[in-house]
């Protein structure tokens, strides 16, 4: 890849994140907000987070962990997923019963060494063909990856999709509204990603 491409790359990332943050300026002014009145309500920056990092797969992350933050636990039953492996993190404030919204992280194995946009369209479980935006193709941490949303009537989704190395690498926010405070975790999430040879 030329270098001009990368740069012109790497501006529209930049524009992009912008944008999400920008989108979610609203739950940041409440926070900062209730912060500045001394209300007993904890930014979500000074809140306590736990780091994960899988050597198998030689890549990690921070989430939060507080007791408002999120359990974490590993799916062991693989038979209706084409992943490797499937992380769950389930918000500690609510029961699974009732309010599916979680953050999960899925493995795959790149096997094919095909395009993101290629495996994407193939790969029926990412619920691709549901977008309801153009996918957003670039480079996240020096490597490909595509930002897409998806929705259903009572659920949504934000998406970012990695490839590293031999692994193509899901990462899904699943909520039922858009002011849900997991959606404002689950970029603090991204930016927390980190890979074994970065």
């Amino acid at each position: 890849m030329k270098k001009e491409e990368s740069l012109y790359i790497g501006i529209a990332i930049v524009i992009t994140l912008f944008f999400m943050v920008s989108f979610f300026m609203p739950a940041n002014e409440i926070l900062t907000n209730n912060l500045n009145n001394n209300n007993n309500f904890d930014s979500l920056d000074q809140r306590t987070t736990q780091d994960f990092f899988s050597n198998q797969y030689q890549f990690g992350f921070s989430y939060k962990n507080d007791i408002t933050g999120y359990n974490f636990s590993q799916l062991n039953n693989l038979e209706e997923t084409k992943a490797q492996a499937v992380f769950i993190l389930i918000p500690k404030t609510s029961s699974p019963l009732i309010n599916q919204s979680n953050i999960q992280v899925k493995i795959y194995a790149d096997k094919d060494s095909i395009t993101l946009s290629k495996w994407l369209e193939e790969t029926l479980e990412t619920n691709f063909s549901n977008a309801i935006n153009s996918a957003q193709q670039g480079q996240f941490i020096g490597r490909e990856a595509i930002w897409f949303q998806t929705e259903n009537p009572n659920l949504a989704t934000d998406n970012l999709v990695i490839k590293n190395d031999s692994t193509i690498i899901l990462f899904t926010a699943t909520y039922q509204n858009l002011r849900d405070n997991l959606r404002v975790d689950f970029i603090d999430l991204l930016q927390s990603i980190r890979f074994q040879n970065i």
